[in-house]
């Protein structure tokens, strides 16, 4: 799970203190969607059990708070927004975007001295609470790509060079119907540019701004040159290969709008 951690403890922590002046009692936990609208404890684990959103709870002495958050999203951007973002992509980061492309996103990256020494797992519950801290992995027994389990590496120096390496070697057989792009929104004094490497700043975070959701930070895009668009947020039941399949592509939206219909039918 991507967030920031002291944002979205006082933003819910506001919402608690205003929530219990004036409607709850001591003993009254808090239902939200995604977009911060109270819920019922009924639509709340509705939605949360399916794979499409994910939970967090923030708690203080008297009230807890249980927030609804979207893994994953499948949709279609507006004619004028995907000129828009097609221009930017293309003059910026030269972007075949006749092809599929594919865009990985890190908001920090750090200077090398800061990454951990070693590579620690952490497994996340339901509601994103950390339960367990698995064995130290060395850098090749890392995930190719972040953020599509429910648990977290964190990723040692060497690790993201591997990871990195790995990831164009990987796409390298798609390169006749993919273009893919790593963008970064701060540098911290990560060598962007040595040893091979090709992470580019997001300039004005006009991609971050794009696909953004309050509060939920995503990791991976992919955009149909017909602009219809996915959004990984989190935790995805999908594997990394399949997303990328056009032959999956179709399949894969039909059932986002199906699960999305059921859970929206209360």
């Amino acid at each position: 799970m991507h967030f920031n951690i002291n944002f979205r403890f006082l933003f819910y922590t506001l919402v608690i203190i205003f929530c219990y002046e004036n409607t709850f009692s001591q003993s009254d936990t808090i239902y939200l969607d995604e977009e911060d609208k109270q819920v019922s404890k009924y639509v709340f684990y509705k939605k949360e059990k399916s794979s499409i959103y994910d939970g967090v709870r923030y708690s203080t002495d008297s009230l807890v708070l249980e927030a609804l958050e979207l893994n994953y999203v499948y949709a279609k951007m507006l004619p004028i927004s995907q000129s828009h973002l097609f221009k930017f992509l293309s003059s910026n980061y030269k972007i075949d975007t006749t092809k599929t492309i594919i865009i990985h996103y890190t908001f920090t990256l750090k200077h090398p001295k800061d990454y951990p020494r070693t590579t620690p797992i952490y497994s996340f519950d339901t509601l994103s609470n950390t339960y367990k801290l698995l064995k130290n992995h060395n850098a090749g027994n890392l995930d190719l790509f972040l953020g599509v389990s429910r648990h977290m590496h964190a990723q040692n120096y060497r690790a993201i060079l591997m990871g990195y390496k790995q990831c164009l070697r990987y796409h390298k057989k798609n390169q006749e119907t993919t273009s893919i792009v790593h963008l970064f929104a701060k540098n911290e004094g990560f060598p962007v540019n040595d040893k091979g490497l090709k992470w580019y700043s997001d300039e004005n975070l006009f991609v971050r701004k794009f696909f953004n959701k309050p509060k939920r930070s995503f990791n991976i895009v992919i955009i149909q040159p017909n602009g219809e668009f996915y959004v990984q947020y989190g935790y995805s039941k999908y594997d990394y290969a399949t997303l990328i399949l056009k032959e999956k592509w179709g399949t894969h939206i039909r059932e986002f709008m199906h699960e999305m219909k059921y859970l929206n039918e209360i």
